[in-house]
């Protein structure tokens, strides 16, 4: 009798370990609960990146996580860049949290990321690519902590649900449709430092109600802020100069010069 009872205790602890076994391998498949323990450096084998004068420069994400964390150090060397297309089209990223240590995001770096919703621009950053967010159809909200000069070409392109944005003083220059297509945005101030505002710039903005241009800005180009069709109040400075075409399709719109 004995050997039969230790027989079907044995049995039965296998049988456990099994269903652990099995729960295990579930959890995992689905991303579950096990991602929250891995380290840091699982992070980092996500990343395939080079060496650029004792700092390193993200290359691209090749994981599949939708949450990450880019670390501020690789091999001891701090990560100071995020290059061209690195992130391109990762549609399960949710979040991304950037580093202290970063300077510069590359070129299309976020494009296509649809499921991005907010992001916060370290200190450190003082350049953005063209198109960086482009097509983040997600993306509410966005924060520029940096001296960044520019907000170019393509910036944030159709990011249909975008909401706000803080820009800093330090922009000198708002790019071609850097905002097209930016239907959720219904104000924006406009950095007193600006002196350049692009051809389709604020495009299809069709929810923005009002707008200030500063007294640095010399021109408003074609089609700046093409079928913005809520716009009603548009503040400029006396002396600049606006293209017939700056304002087509803006069917209720008062310009307003101070």
């Amino acid at each position: 009798m004995r050997m039969k009872t230790s027989k079907i205790y044995f049995l039965s602890t296998i049988g456990l370990m099994s269903a652990v076994v099995i729960t295990m391998a579930i959890l995992v498949k689905k991303g579950g609960i096990f991602e929250c323990f891995e380290e840091e450096s699982d992070y980092a084998a996500e990343f395939s990146y080079t060496v650029d004068e004792g700092s390193i420069v993200i290359d691209k994400y090749t994981g599949n996580r939708t949450s990450v964390v880019i670390p501020a150090e690789m091999e001891g060397m701090p990560v100071t860049a995020i290059g061209n297309f690195a992130f391109y089209e990762c549609r399960r990223l949710v979040k991304v949290t950037l580093p202290d240590s970063l300077e510069g995001i590359g070129h299309a770096a976020f494009e296509g990321c649809t499921s991005l919703k907010e992001i916060t621009i370290p200190e450190g950053v003082t350049d953005l690519g063209g198109s960086v967010f482009y097509r983040c159809r997600n993306l509410r909200s966005i924060v520029i902590l940096g001296r960044v000069t520019g907000i170019y070409e393509d910036s944030f392109g159709y990011c249909k649900k975008l909401k706000n944005i803080s820009l800093p003083e330090s922009v000198t220059e708002i790019g071609d449709a850097a905002f097209y297509g930016c239907s959720s945005l219904t104000q924006l101030e406009l950095p007193k430092s600006l002196e350049e505002i692009g051809r389709d710039a604020f495009g299809r903005c069709t929810r923005l109600t009002e707008i200030t241009i500063p007294e640095s800005v010399e021109e408003l180009e074609q089609f700046a802020f093409e079928d913005c069709k809520k716009l009603k109040a548009v503040e400029v400075p006396e002396h600049i100069a606006i293209d017939d075409r700056a304002f087509q399709g803006c069917p209720r719109i008062t310009v307003i010069k101070y």
